[in-house]
């Protein structure tokens, strides 16, 4: 039996995978599994994570490599990192699942959705875009952060980075700003050059990220000033799939979960429970593809 919120560790071809369940009472939708961006960790993950478990299990996934240190060749790739996902999921008796991936951990959604549609009820990608649509996926980014790294004083390097993040959204108040600043400085003060080489590693492996539709209901969402997964590279990776929707939230940036955290729990929440979301007051203009266009009320 798991311990609610312990980390548990799970062996997948050598690679220790980790993971945290955080149970529900009284669940209205199947688990929802959190997968979140480069660098996000299991505690990075841990509001949202709080306030899924109101409505539904969470399963929180770090893999190293891609969400803490460690080494993992770029040719190891998205087919391996589903199957690493779906190892933890059989090892909790998860049939069917939902799936909210952020940034990267939506490049990681859309493959698994993808790879293994029988065991996905819904899907929430946040910042997500496809190969050459995120600037934080880019290897030449990585390899610019790192001649930087080298260079510059830590404290220096620390700012600037920040700066590079989330001086991007011109349109974003100080005080929105606040957390995912912080955040990026505490980041970036213990950056090494293996967690540069794993920023590197994860921008070559999107070249292995499927081009295939996901059938299930998807949405896309991301804040309307995101300069590093633009809306309209987010919008573009869903306009031909069977079954999505696709806004942004206002006041925000590429650090949607961290810079309206309760406006975007709320919109999650109420997707993956089916219930209304073309009213909420925080999202712009909706778009609707496929099947989701037929709808009199949008869910």
């Amino acid at each position: 039996m798991t311990n609610p919120s312990s980390t548990q560790r799970l062996d997948h071809h050598g690679l220790a995978l980790e993971y945290r369940v955080d149970p529900c009472a009284r669940p209205l939708t199947p688990p929802v599994l959190l997968i979140g961006g480069i660098l996000n960790t299991l505690d990075s993950l841990g509001q949202l994570a709080t306030r899924v478990s109101t409505y539904a299990t969470a399963v929180r996934v770090a893999i190293p490599g891609v969400h803490t240190p460690g080494v993992l060749p770029a040719h190891l790739d998205f087919d391996f990192l589903t199957d690493a996902v779906q190892h933890i999921l059989h090892t909790l008796d998860h049939d069917r699942i939902n799936l909210q991936g952020i940034s990267y951990g939506g490049n990681l959604a859309h493959h698994f959705a993808a790879r293994y549609p029988e065991a996905v009820e819904r899907v929430v990608l946040t910042g997500t875009a496809g190969p050459g649509g995120v600037t934080l996926s880019d290897p030449a980014l990585w390899q610019d952060l790192a001649v930087l790294w080298r260079r510059s004083p830590r404290e220096v390097f620390a700012q600037e980075m920040t700066e590079l993040l989330t001086g991007v959204a011109p349109g974003l108040p100080d005080a929105a700003l606040a957390p995912t600043r912080r955040m990026i400085r505490i980041w970036a003060g213990r950056l090494t050059e293996d967690i540069l080489r794993l920023g590197v590693d994860c921008g070559l492996r999107m070249q292995s990220l499927t081009s295939a539709p996901v059938g299930v209901p998807v949405l896309a969402v991301t804040g309307e000033h995101d300069a590093w997964a633009r809306p309209e590279a987010c919008r573009h990776l869903v306009e031909e799939w069977p079954d999505a929707r696709f806004t942004t939230v206002r006041q925000s940036d590429h650090f949607l979960p961290m810079t309206r955290p309760a406006e975007y729990a709320e919109l999650t929440r109420r997707f993956f429970v089916h219930e209304p979301v073309d009213e909420l007051p925080y999202c712009t203009r909706w778009e609707l593809f496929g099947h989701a266009a037929t709808g009199r009320t949008l869910v």
